[in-house]
């Protein structure tokens, strides 16, 4: 009997959203340090030279040839600090969302698959049942999370089956399987 749990495809969206989200937050940061701030700060200081309050004629005329709008809020003049805030944080969003987009590369194609011998982890790996050692189903009622030990090849380790991460049906069925073997070998 052959079982595999492939990652869901709702697990994957959720993790590409994020990826998403965070590429596009420092797109806008880039956007605001690079173009809207300093064409802000051109149009303050331009209002302010031209002295667009008094010469309110003059500074609509000047706005109409730069395709601006007349309205300025001219105490507001971006200082340099807020321009590097843009920088800063589109590099914070930028890394976090490249590790985010790691993450989920590697993790989008991954399958665990159960044989008559044994598991095939996410990782590749192929860990004959005889290796188990123990379930830590801890989390396993409440969230369909176990983490599955193991002694193999000279070396302990562990894998996880995660009935949201992976195909539910797959991932519990290679669960129980698991869970009924430790059982007949104890």
């Amino acid at each position: 009997m052959t079982v595999e749990a492939r990652v869901t495809k709702i697990w994957k969206n959720q993790k590409l959203i994020l990826v998403l989200l965070l590429l596009g937050f420092s797109a806008a940061f880039l956007f605001d340090g690079f173009i809207r701030y300093p064409r802000k700060n051109e149009q303050i200081r331009k209002y302010k030279e031209l002295d667009g309050e008094k010469n309110k004629s003059a500074w609509e005329e000047f706005c109409r040839t730069k395709g601006w709008s007349p309205e300025v809020d001219a105490e507001h003049l971006a200082k340099g600090y807020n321009v590097l805030e843009q920088f800063v944080f589109a590099g914070i969003t930028g890394c976090l969302g490249l590790i985010a987009f790691t993450f989920w590369f590697t993790q989008k194609d991954r399958v665990l698959r159960m044989d008559d011998t044994g598991i095939s982890t996410r990782a590749g790996e192929h860990i004959p049942f005889d290796a188990i050692t123990r379930i830590d189903a801890k989390k396993w009622k409440s969230k369909g999370i176990a983490s599955i030990k193991y002694q193999h090849g000279g070396r302990a380790g562990a894998f996880i089956v995660d009935d949201y991460k992976f195909e539910t049906t797959a991932a519990r069925q290679i669960y129980d399987e698991i869970e009924k073997r430790l059982k007949a070998k104890a």
